[in-house]
């Protein structure tokens, strides 16, 4: 049985035909790296919220659909896709089912940027879906915990969660490295379900594979095929961790067949991809868990310690 909202600012008929709204004042400017809040929600009915922040809004869903205004149109997003609300001069979202999905609002100099441009509003996570989860647990564990320790941990959650956008959008650097054997390790980390010959990556970086294996070593310890393989492997933990099948993985990173990725996977880490799994995998619950299940609040908002913020002002 899904859980009512929670909440000490929220009031609604959450069956009713009437989609309760509201309008929010908040401050104009934050200068410094901000977590104001994390929660996670589990939500029957109907409900839709006007408001303006000034931060970035970050919703990730669970089940259930949720509609969000951004860039002057509305937006949605499934099961697995993280919105990134920009501020606008009239921030919007609604749920019309029942939905279950993770909140935040994180301030960061600048904005939230990816090669200097903004996210897109919808991010499918895919493989870095169990990434993200486990920085919203972090930070509904930790954030309204006194003294560096939790502190930190957040600040780790905050970078791991960065990370995985990034990484699920993909974009290519704006700008070339000027050094030359980042330029051949970023190569190396592109596109790792494609043959990449020793050959094509040399004549990338202009110099004769042998040259190019020296300098490698020497730079990063690794032969530059023997980093490559070890990256596709992984990004095959990721996967494995976010609950995509084995041959799936496979075929996704270039394997000629499972068994092959088995034998690679259990050279590189002494064990074989369904064992990997059975220790490493996340869980992800198939139905809401009750407050007494959980090791965060359910359907309330956690904050930093001694925070005064009053940005929902209900009218």
């Amino acid at each position: 049985m899904l859980l009512e909202p929670i909440i000490d600012w929220w009031t609604a008929d959450a069956g009713g035909d009437t989609v309760p709204e509201a309008i929010t004042t908040m401050p104009e400017s934050i200068s410094e790296v901000h977590l104001d809040f994390a929660a996670r929600w589990e939500v029957e009915g109907q409900c839709h919220f006007r408001y303006r922040v000034p931060c970035c809004q970050l919703l990730l869903v669970e089940r259930g659909r949720l509609w969000a205004r951004h860039g002057g149109r509305m937006v949605s997003a499934g099961p697995g896709d993280l919105l990134c609300i920009a501020r606008e001069p009239l921030n919007e979202y609604r749920w019309d089912a029942p939905t279950g999905f993770w909140e935040a609002h994180l301030t960061l100099p600048g904005g939230l940027r990816i090669e200097g441009q903004p996210p897109p509003a919808v991010v499918p996570l895919r493989a870095y879906l169990g990434n993200a989860r486990a920085a919203w647990e972090t930070w509904c564990q930790e954030l309204n915990r006194p003294g560096d320790v939790a502190h930190w941990r957040v600040q780790e959650a905050t970078c791991g969660l960065l990370a995985a956008i990034v990484a699920a959008v993909g974009r290519a650097p704006a700008r070339r490295m000027s050094d030359p054997w980042q330029r051949v390790r970023h190569l190396l980390e592109r596109d790792l379900g494609r043959p990449l010959a020793l050959t094509e990556v040399a004549r990338a970086a202009g110099v004769t594979p042998d040259h190019l294996i020296r300098g490698f070593r020497r730079r990063h310890g690794l032969s530059p095929m023997a980093w490559r393989s070890r990256e596709v492997l992984r990004q095959a933990c990721t996967l494995l961790e976010s609950g995509q099948p084995i041959k799936t993985i496979a075929h996704r990173l270039g394997f000629t067949n499972p068994s092959a990725f088995t034998r690679a996977f259990g050279r590189q880490y002494g064990q074989t991809p369904t064992d990997y799994l059975a220790h490493n995998r996340l869980p992800i619950p198939t139905a809401p868990l009750g407050d007494e299940q959980l090791s965060y609040p359910l359907n309330r908002h956690v904050r930093p310690p001694g925070s005064t913020t009053t940005w929902f002002t209900w009218r």
